[in-house]
């Protein structure tokens, strides 16, 4: 089985009075993998830098490399990839706490370690454990992250979408918006089934507006994913024109909706001719 686990990440350990400063980018790839063969991420979180970024952030992953055990999954190599030329899974830096994490600095390079203890009849795990890299002050380091200054989506306002009733909003992986139904009191839903679009394998729904439960109030996204014999599915539950519930694969607590989205849904929202699309199942009494 294959994961990838990227670090900027790497190393949100607890902040350290001592820094590890390289000359060039190969001597930064040799250090983090002599660490991370020595089990010593000590020695990696060094490397880093954090200037401007807040304690929260370095304290939340801070079990990260210490569960990386090198003797249990060895290194298969290492490798440097410019920025463009390598693309973990999942948006990154990615969020906490609800909000859009970025690099303290714009990142020029990823340092790649390939790990596997996969036998020859293919058991075992692969994992590859990703950092960003760039040139800081003419010295290389490993870069963190910060948070962004972009509202979070529970946060942002326009009247007559986030201010009354309940609309669910179902969009993409890349965060594009592919639906959404607008509850009223008098519409008479009991369930909504928001199903992928073909091409995608994965769905994720929000709800916005006050006319939903308390524990969905705070724009936390429900998502689903397209695997074997499981279809890509968020099923909503509705009562009294109330979400009450969604229910999928998994809960994030970060949704990549902004304002322009928002505002583009509450345009469509005004048209008496606008239909939800067949990849829509609604319920009612």
């Amino acid at each position: 089985m294959k994961y990838s686990l990227v670090l900027l990440l790497a190393v949100v350990l607890l902040s350290s009075c001592s820094k590890r400063e390289f000359s060039d980018l190969d001597q930064l790839k040799e250090h983090v993998e002599t660490s991370l063969r020595a089990n010593n991420p000590d020695e990696i979180k060094d490397a880093f830098y954090w200037e401007g970024s807040d304690p929260e952030i370095k304290a939340a992953f801070s079990g990260i490399l210490e569960g990386i055990d090198n003797e249990s999954l060895p290194i298969d190599k290492i490798e440097v990839l410019e920025l463009n030329a390598y693309e973990p899974d999942g948006d990154l830096p990615g969020h906490l706490n609800g909000r859009k994490l970025v690099w303290l600095i714009e990142p020029s390079h990823w340092i790649v370690a390939h790990m596997s203890n996969m036998d020859e009849s293919g058991n075992g795990m692969e994992l590859d454990l990703s950092f960003v890299a760039a040139e800081v002050n003419g010295k290389w380091r490993l870069i963190g992250a910060g948070y962004s200054e972009e509202p979070m989506m529970r946060d942002i306002v326009v009247p007559g979408l986030t201010d009354v009733n309940a609309t669910v909003i179902a969009f993409d992986l890349e965060g594009n918006v592919v639906d959404f139904v607008h509850i009223k009191p008098d519409s008479d839903i009991e369930s909504i089934i928001f199903s992928a679009p073909e091409d995608e394998g994965r769905i994720s729904v929000v709800v916005v507006g006050p006319s939903c439960s308390p524990e969905l109030s705070e724009s936390i996204v429900v998502w689903a994913f397209t695997g074997k014999n499981v279809k890509a599915e968020v099923t909503v539950s509705v009562e009294n024109g109330i979400v009450t519930g969604m229910f999928g694969h998994g809960i994030s607590p970060y949704c990549p909706l902004d304002a322009d989205d928002l505002k583009e849904v509450h345009s469509q929202l005004e048209s008496e001719n606008r239909v939800p699309s067949d990849r829509v199942k609604i319920t009612r009494k």
